[in-house]
């Protein structure tokens, strides 16, 4: 792969993950200047999942055949199963901010920034002692 192609899906990456009529259109072409260079394209992919808020997996798809040619399924249902794992991730730590601050007020940031960096078996964890934790330190012991 040549650098100027892995330089062409960053830019354009970069550039059009916030405008989204446009992103969709580019997305293959992103895939394309990815290709032959799986970790870049799994770096590129996993931003553009991350960033880009209205991807949907018809566009994964996409990025994916451009991407990975002949092997594009194993790495959109990858990166499928990934997106919806951080989705149960990202409402399971919502849910336990919004029950921790109407049980004990006001959360400090670094309990808020521990709970976002949890996986869901510590949330889950967490969540069940709320009703019988005393303080707020007491959930997290």
């Amino acid at each position: 792969m040549s650098e100027d192609a892995r330089l062409r899906a960053a830019l354009l990456a970069m550039k059009y993950v916030f405008q989204s009529a446009d992103g969709v259109l580019v997305i293959p072409e992103i895939g394309k200047g990815a290709q032959g260079d799986p970790e870049f394209a799994k770096l590129v992919l996993g931003y553009l999942i991350q960033t880009y808020r209205g991807m949907t997996m018809a566009d994964v798809q996409a990025y994916a055949e451009e991407a990975f040619p002949g092997e594009a399924e194993h790495y959109a249902s990858q990166f499928a199963r990934e997106m919806m794992s951080r989705g149960r991730q990202e409402e399971a730590a919502s849910m336990l901010l919004r029950l921790l601050s109407r049980r004990f007020g006001s959360l400090p940031e670094r309990v808020q920034d521990r709970i976002v960096t949890a996986d869901v078996k510590e949330i889950e964890a967490w969540g069940d002692r709320i009703f019988d934790a005393e303080s707020l330190e007491s959930v997290f012991k």
